[in-house]
């Protein structure tokens, strides 16, 4: 049999990255790591507005931007300012769906079609 010459060039078990653009997931084989911690009975967002967010340890720092798929380096005080930033872009979010529903809700139904 002869050998096509297309064989030899495609990579054999896949691309060893994911393509640009396309988010992988954090966990690899299944497991999260060994720091993670629940955070879900945590007031972040009640700390974050008393400004006590320093009062929370790094592993749940970390918890909770993990999350959020977050970015998890950087010492204590990166790691509270970038929390700051998530909650902040959660709330304009949650606005901005508000300000539609509200916008879906008054404005008049399309007339039927004739």
């Amino acid at each position: 049999l002869p050998i096509s010459p297309h064989i030899s060039s495609r990579r054999y078990g896949g691309p060893s990255r994911a393509p640009k653009g396309v988010k992988q997931r954090r966990t690899r084989g299944g497991l999260p790591p060994a720091w993670l911690v629940d955070v879900s009975s945590l007031d972040v967002q009640g700390k974050a507005r008393d400004g006590s967010l320093d009062s929370l340890s790094v592993k749940e720092l970390k918890s909770f931007l993990y999350y959020r798929d977050a970015a998890l380096s950087g010492p204590k005080k990166t790691l509270v300012s970038r929390i700051e930033e998530v909650i902040e872009r959660e709330a304009q979010a949650e606005e901005q769906r508000e300000q539609r529903a509200s916008s879906e809700q008054l404005a008049p139904p399309p007339p039927p079609p004739p």
